[in-house]
């Protein structure tokens, strides 16, 4: 009976009765029990680890994605997933491959950092694991309705809800992708914060468009869009009222300098009539 020994470079005992040595199938020499065979590692050596290589991540969604890489070798394909580095979810295929793609499950709510690592085990128990990974899952999509404090709508105002932005079109209305889920902040061109709910849904849901309606909220620096032409208006209590004062007081000195005149024309005009004494 013929037996194959197989070791990493190096060297082994081997005890034959009088079988042929094979070194990745091919033979060695004939020797007899206690004798010693020098083996050098080949392609297929059973003690080497499973490269992997080419990571990437597609078809990234609210809640689900597909992780691809490469191995050395055929593999089996595992992912370990989750919210941080401990994972504590797994998915994956037992068959052998050499190029791999596994969808993670629904597990995750829009906008979160998931963190992940494949790994691959070939035929014969050697395996690869690949350092930490992450990506992002997409936001949910908001829509925002703005309406002035008359309930009239306002165009071509500036929404940002989570850091993103949009612009409102002729109808008021602007959508914001990308959001996270949670109560987050609302302000329409830099006014006053507001705040929003956004729901995290799971499946087919996850796509569907949030609205929400708003009432643009001043602060002390806004801009106003009005019939499409934008404008600056600066509340700044102090300022206003000296300027008003200001404009009040330019006014009166208008008015008195054009009532002396008035009474001075007419004084003019009532000496002329006047007839001369004799």
């Amino acid at each position: 009976m013929d037996f194959v020994a197989k070791t990493s470079v190096g060297s082994a005992g081997v005890n034959l009765n009088g079988s042929t040595a094979a070194n990745n199938g091919t033979a060695v020499s004939l020797i007899t029990t206690g004798s010693t065979i020098t083996l050098a590692a080949g392609n297929n050596d059973v003690h080497g680890s499973v490269a992997i290589s080419g990571i990437s991540v597609s078809n990234v969604t609210q809640n689900s994605a597909v992780v691809h890489w490469t191995t050395s070798v055929p593999a089996t394909s595992s992912v370990a997933y989750g919210s941080s580095i401990a994972y504590g979810f797994n998915a994956g295929s037992p068959g052998l491959a050499t190029t791999h793609a596994v969808q993670l499950q629904t597990v995750f709510a829009g906008a979160t950092i998931v963190h992940f690592s494949p790994s691959s085990i070939d035929a014969a128990g050697n395996s690869g694991i690949a350092a930490d990974q992450t990506f992002k899952t997409s936001g949910y999509t908001v829509g925002v309705t703005v309406l002035s404090s008359g309930s009239r709508i306002v165009r071509g105002a500036r929404v940002s809800v989570d850091g993103q932005t949009a612009i409102t079109d002729s109808s008021g209305n602007a959508i914001v992708a990308d959001v996270a889920p949670g109560v987050q902040k609302l302000k329409v061109n830099g006014g006053r914060t507001q705040f929003v709910a956004v729901q995290a849904v799971t499946g087919t849901a996850a796509t569907q468009v949030q609205k929400f309606t708003v009432t643009a909220q001043s602060s002390p620096l806004v801009w106003y869009i009005v019939g499409g032409t934008v404008l600056l208006i600066v509340l700044v209590t102090g300022i206003v009222r000296y300027k008003r004062r200001a404009i009040i007081k330019a006014k009166a000195e208008q008015a008195g300098k054009e009532q002396k005149l008035e009474e001075a024309l007419e004084h003019t005009e009532a000496k002329r009539k006047k007839p001369a004494k004799r």
